[in-house]
């Protein structure tokens, strides 16, 4: 009698003796998102459940320090810290040894943290709007798996030699400093597709990338350079070339057949296109908008795949209207209305007194 009274206690009190603890608002919100799929936006709510959080998202937040409890998170693939006042990270983040993707942009980082080098997973590295203007010259060693890394906007003068030593690079972003070369041993890179050096201070398309075979994409647009290197067409999978706002004049007289798809020439100095336009048979978008162009060569019509032609900005006298005209895909044809009919102001001058 006695047990049964004993039983019957503890099941109607079970709701109250095995209740979990009561959650902050901030923390019920957080179980919401978390259930919709939502990355964990608060460390106290992955430490509730730490081996379940493969993401957590702090952006935004002002931190000021990274709590060690961090590496508790032992399952954590994906933080992303962007925006929250750091300017080092704990040891201890070297516990969350499945690290795939690691956020840094916008903060205070002097150096890049050397635990970092801890994380043998890390794929993706993004640690634009810091503070690189003296970066050590061994900065990236130990970063030999990174594939994705962006340091743009960091005040950086020049990239340190130890960006030879990741290897697995594929896409490197450095936009928006004031770097002028690449260091020897970049050619090593043989993995490297997309390169994004826009806004800096080249002076000349280093001729290390000429060993890169992998390279698709390349964005040197708004640097200072005046020589269109020919060679660089001879990428065998280069797509992309991005030269917009430089000082280039004019092109090589022999440009090589290429695999090149989109070449971006806008707001530069060139004059006259060659007759050997023709043999970018692969293009299919052509900017040349904001140069001093006065006419077309008539072999543009070579260019078969042509989708996109963008002459806008130019004072040209005339168009080879007919070669045009055959372009088989040709959509969009901007000129802005800045054709000029020599001829016609010619007549128009002799008819004044």
């Amino acid at each position: 009698m006695q047990i049964a009274f004993i039983i019957a206690v503890l099941v109607a009190s079970s709701t109250t003796l095995f209740a979990q603890p009561k959650l902050s608002p901030q923390l019920q919100n957080q179980r919401l998102s978390t259930a919709r799929g939502a990355p964990v936006r608060s460390l106290d709510y992955a430490l509730t459940k730490p081996n379940d959080v493969t993401e957590l998202d702090l952006s935004g937040q002002t931190l000021g320090t990274l709590s060690d409890d961090v590496g508790k998170l032992s399952n954590l693939k994906v933080l992303r810290l962007r925006s929250t006042g750091l300017s080092s990270l704990p040891e201890a983040l070297k516990m969350c040894s499945k690290l795939e993707e690691l956020d840094l942009s916008e903060n205070a980082f002097l150096q890049v943290p050397s635990v970092i080098k801890s994380l043998k997973r890390l794929e993706r590295l993004f640690m634009s709007g810091n503070r690189f203007a003296n970066l050590d010259e061994k900065a990236f060693n130990g970063l030999s798996n990174v594939k994705i890394l962006y340091i743009n906007q960091c005040s950086m003068n020049a990239l340190p030699m130890s960006i030879a030593s990741c290897l697995d690079l594929v896409e490197l972003s450095i936009a928006q400093n004031s770097i002028r070369t690449l260091p020897q041993g970049m050619e090593n890179l043989k993995q490297l597709q997309k390169i994004d050096a826009s806004t800096n201070a080249f002076i000349a398309i280093s001729p290390l990338l000429k060993s890169m075979q992998a390279l698709t994409y390349l964005d040197f647009s708004y640097n200072k350079i005046k020589n269109f290197d020919r060679d660089l067409l001879k990428l065998p999978k280069l797509n992309s070339l991005m030269l917009t706002s430089n000082g280039i004049s004019s092109l090589p007289d022999s440009l090589p057949t290429s695999s090149l798809k989109i070449l971006n020439l806008d707001s530069n100095r060139i004059r006259q296109l060659p007759q050997s336009i023709g043999k970018l048979t692969g293009l299919e978008e052509l900017y040349l908008a904001g140069n001093e162009l006065t006419t077309i060569p008539a072999t543009i019509g070579e260019c078969l795949n042509l989708i996109v032609l963008d002459l806008s900005g130019n004072s040209l006298t005339s168009l080879p209207v007919v070669e045009l005209a055959k372009l088989p895909g040709l959509m969009h044809l901007r000129i802005a209305n800045r054709v000029v009919d020599a001829q016609g102001q010619q007549e128009e001058r002799r008819k004044k007194p």
